[in-house]
């Protein structure tokens, strides 16, 4: 019989301690499964016989009795090498064949019972007969590390590093610059095994020349601290650019000035300088062709480094609009004028000290026109919203990073403050159902932090301290002129303008000290203790201007002074087992919570005080050399944070007011992800198969009253349950003979969810299939072509459960888009077509087709690049999307730029 352990409202079992025990067993036991059949590693260390200088990229080959290479590696820069394998025989003799240039081959027998060698070549001088280099290996392994040959994936169109990664087999680029190896976004993207970006790789892959690259290299089980190497594992993966000559200075540089019809611009200047000991990216860059510059300010990693601190975001309140951007290439509606100033600079001192600045500022002034209708199902009516808006958007950014850092064998130490200061304006004229009246909202945000890290090793074991410490501010001010609906803003009576203005102050610490302990034994132990701080302070005040021009207080309620204030003292005990590739990982976060927030304006004051276990489960198995498997369980209780539990209404855009009367949101779920990695290098295929379930249950409920001109919205004190499904797989084959690389993808998405709409409570499932493929192929030495394809379908229904006599019909919703782009090289020219077209339909209206084509010619000279371009030749200026989600149908309709022209020079230096 099965014991509930009650803590408040997290109920934890034997039940569920069972199926956590019984899964570390069943890792455990595959473990010791595996030691049956246990591979064999051979390591060890290459050096010169005279000096003992470790030798670097030597050859180590592993032969049986018959000569036959078995298997092999290439030494690293200590000398050092490893090679994995599988014993055929017990009585098989095996050899070590040491190769290296200007040094004599070495061949010594295997020893049954000794697996580390330290080898030393004798020195040899002779001149090399000339060879000439007919084939390029595209790829290498060696442990970890898969090393991509730039050379042999590049083609003569090819500007930046950028236009290779999106060729290479396995590796993704997304339209925003994140890059992904195998289903997975890398942690990073270092140079020469620098982080000079600190982790805004967006610009530095479009800026580096594939000329400076040797190879790109992606690490699996990435970890960075050297103090950590080969101690603690690493789940991540990074990508690495190898420059070709890492001994001397790389320097370029390339100064673009361009112009174009309507009354188009573009400019800038790239200056990069790379070795050893300092790396500088740094640019200037203005345009207003649809180039938007803050994808390069873009921090990849950093909601999953936001998830691990339990760090509370900065929220944004209040809006203009509920409209998303359209899903097309962004220079046909992204009507802009920006500059940017992106400063990154890096120095490694003799004292193994790293010093590194990352100044980043952005000015700019977009807008938009679009519309927008909205179609809202009840149980009993349908209420129809239609908006039509011009907006310009005025934005000015500031990202100050400095860093230091000491990464040494046996400690390392780190400290990085960051600066972000913006300052946005929205301006909008809007017709609303059939009012019209403008609005305007001013953003502003002032957040400072600093990261403080420090891991000495304490006689054999590892102590790591760390402390991340952040204040923000960040006020709001809508203001909307007229028009709302007067019933609920002003009873009735006809108004001037709604002011809302809000400010949240945030203080937030984050303080962790552990302890690992490294031994010989098969479960290595780690221990940490620490504590979160978050005090979050929102003031709100919502003001009705009579047409008298007097100003009031919204009657509905009064404005917010709400103190938040939350403590986490946390424990957590680590225990692992890395064995070979073999990994599993078990985390037993006990964290004692006190959440306290209070507002005297409603009498408000609640204490929320509560212990809870958050334990994860994470393995890496390996099926072969190449293959592995990784499976995540964990069970989770998150919290929510102010934005629940304020009382005051908030006007959050022209027809939404928003309020609570729920404590604070706690959410309990639980997942379990599988997923199976296939990988054959050498023949370039990789594949990979997951799917996850997990489940959700909160305490909160959100409620939806809509009438004919507006909604309200709030947070209820009810029990309700999600459930996500998602199946996907990806596939990645290169055809070296073909120059021809293909991608697949598929995926089936699942979420079930209860909300409640004018007081009746309705249970949806939403849907989404995505099917895909991308071929980019050289199909002569002068004829290259990329082709995508890919239909996606997404669905909302009503499913049992909900009251009695709800009437919301299946939404259904689907799209094709095709995108195709053709270079043909003719002498010193390149010819360039690129064709898009997308058909979308909803259910019950006629599809949608739209078509781009942009044509361009590009002239090389020695270091003189000339191109011409015409974007949207078909000039097509209107854009419509749908969107699908429970009760809500949308359609959007955006201005597109139609067509232009641009002629741009670029001088390389």
């Amino acid at each position: 019989m099965a014991v509930p352990v009650t803590i408040k409202s997290v109920s934890l079992t034997f039940k569920n301690l069972t199926v956590y025990v019984c899964l570390s067993c069943w890792f455990v036991a595959g473990f010791y499964a595996k030691v049956f059949c246990q591979e064999r590693v051979l390591s060890g260390v290459v050096k010169e016989a005279k000096t003992a200088v470790p030798i670097s990229q030597a050859s180590v080959v592993l032969l049986n009795k018959t000569g036959l290479a078995v298997a092999f590696d290439l030494t690293a820069s200590d000398g050092s090498f490893s090679i994995r394998f599988l014993p055929a025989s017990g009585n098989d003799s095996l050899w070590l064949q040491v190769r290296s240039v200007n040094f004599l081959t070495r061949k010594l027998l295997v020893s049954k019972n000794i697996n580390s060698y330290e080898i030393q070549l004798d020195a040899e001088s002779r001149i090399l007969d000339s060879v000439k280099v007919k084939t390029v290996i595209p790829i290498k392994v060696s442990n970890d590390t898969l090393s991509y040959s730039v050379q042999a994936f590049s083609r003569a169109e090819d500007r930046s590093i950028a236009d290779v990664l999106k060729r290479l087999p396995g590796i993704t680029v997304a339209d925003n610059g994140q890059i992904s190896y195998n289903g997975k976004a890398i942690s990073n993207l270092f140079i020469q095994g620098d982080d000079l970006m600190d982790g805004r790789y967006g610009l530095a892959t479009k800026a580096v020349k594939k000329e400076l690259i040797n190879r790109v290299e992606v690490i699996q089980n990435h970890q960075p601290i050297s103090v950590l190497r080969d101690k603690v594992f690493s789940a991540d993966v990074a990508i690495n650019l190898s420059l070709k000559d890492n001994n001397s200075t790389q320097i370029s540089g390339e100064v673009t000035v361009g112009a174009g019809l309507p009354s188009l611009y573009v400019g800038g200047v790239n200056a990069i300088m790379l070795n050893k000991k300092a790396k500088f990216l740094n640019s200037i860059m203005a345009n207003n062709t649809g180039t938007d510059y803050r994808n390069d300010f873009k921090q990849y990693a950093e909601q999953d480094i936001r998830a691990k601190l339990d760090k509370a975001e900065q929220p944004s309140l209040l809006s203009t609009a509920q409209i998303e951007v359209p899903d097309v290439p962004q220079q046909h509606y992204y009507k802009n004028n920006s500059a940017t100033v992106n400063l990154n600079n890096l120095v490694n001192r003799k004292d193994s000290l790293q010093i590194r600045t990352n100044i980043q500022f952005l000015t700019d002034r977009n807008s938009y026109d679009f519309s927008n209708n909205l179609v809202n199902f009840t149980s009993t009516d349908t209420f129809l919203f239609s908006q039509l808006q011009q907006q310009t958007n005025r934005e000015h950014l500031w990202n100050i990073g400095v860093s230091l850092q000491r990464n040494k064998h046996n400690q390392y130490f780190q400290n990085t403050f960051n600066g972000v200061v913006a300052n946005v304006r929205q301006a909008s004229s809007l017709q609303f159902n059939s009012d019209s009246f403008p609005q305007q909202l001013q953003s502003q945000m002032r957040n400072f932090s600093n990261s403080f890290t420090f891991i000495p090793k304490v006689r054999k074991n590892i102590l790591t301290v760390k402390w991340v410490a952040s204040g923000a501010i960040t006020p709001q001010q809508l203001l909307v002129n007229n028009a709302i609906d007067i019933a609920l803003i002003n009873n009735g009576v006809p108004f001037g303008a709604a002011k809302q203005n809000t400010q949240v102050r945030t203080l937030f610490s984050n303080a962790t000290v552990s302890y690992r302990i490294l031994n010989k034994h098969l479960i290595q132990q780690q221990y940490e203790i620490g504590t979160v701080f978050e005090n979050q302070l929102f003031t709100s005040s919502l003001l009705v201007k009579q047409l008298n021009g007097n100003e009031n207080i919204y009657t509905g309620s009064n404005g917010n002074n709400l103190n938040w204030l939350r403590n986490r003292f946390f424990t957590n005990a680590i225990y692992s087992i890395q064995k070979n590739r073999w990994s599993v990982q078990l985390s037993l976060p006990l964290s004692y919570q006190r959440i306290h927030f209070s507002d005297t304006g409603f009498a408000l004051q609640q204490t929320n005080n509560q212990p809870f276990l958050n334990p994860q489960l994470v393995s890496q198995i390996p099926i072969t050399k190449e293959d592995y498997i990784s499976i995540t369980a964990r069970h989770n209780n998150q919290f929510g944070g102010f934005q629940q539990v304020f009382r005051g209404t908030i006007l959050s855009n022209y027809r939404t007011l928003q309020s609570n009367i729920s404590n604070v949101q706690e959410q309990l779920g639980s997942s379990v992800s599988v997923q199976y990695n296939f990988r054959r290098a050498l023949q370039m295929l990789f594949i990979t198969v997951g799917a996850m379930y997990g489940t959700t249950s909160s305490n909160t409920l959100q409620t939806v009253v809509l009438n004919n001109n507006s909604q309200q919205t709030q947070l209820l004190p009810f029990q309700n349950v999600q459930n996500n499904w998602l199946l996907n797989t990806q596939l990645s084959k290169y055809f070296f003979s073909l120059k021809t690389r293909i991608n697949l993808q598929a995926s089936w998405q699942q979420n079930q969810n209860n909300q409640l709409i004018n007081n009746t409570l309705a249970f949806f499932a939403n849907r989404q299939w995505l099917l895909g493929t991308d071929v980019d192929a050289a199909i002569t030495p002068k004829l290259s072509t990329t082709l995508g394809i890919n239909s996606f379908i997404a669905t909302s229904s009503l499913k049992n459960g909900g009251s009695a006599g709800i009437n919301i019909p299946t939404s259904v919703f689907s799209r094709l888009d095709i995108r195709a782009t053709t270079t043909y090289k003719i002498s010193k020219y390149h010819l360039l077509a690129t064709f898009h077209y997308i058909n979308s339909k909803q259910e019950n209206s006629n599809p949608i087709n739209i078509r781009f084509l942009d044509v361009g010619i590009r002239r090389t000279f020695k270091k003189i690049d000339v191109q011409l371009q015409a974007i949207n030749i078909l000039n097509t200026t209107t854009y419509q999307s749908f969107w699908v989600n429970a009760n809500t149908i949308a359609s959007n309709n955006f201005s597109l730029r139609g067509r232009f022209f641009t002629a741009t020079c670029r001088f390389n230096f």
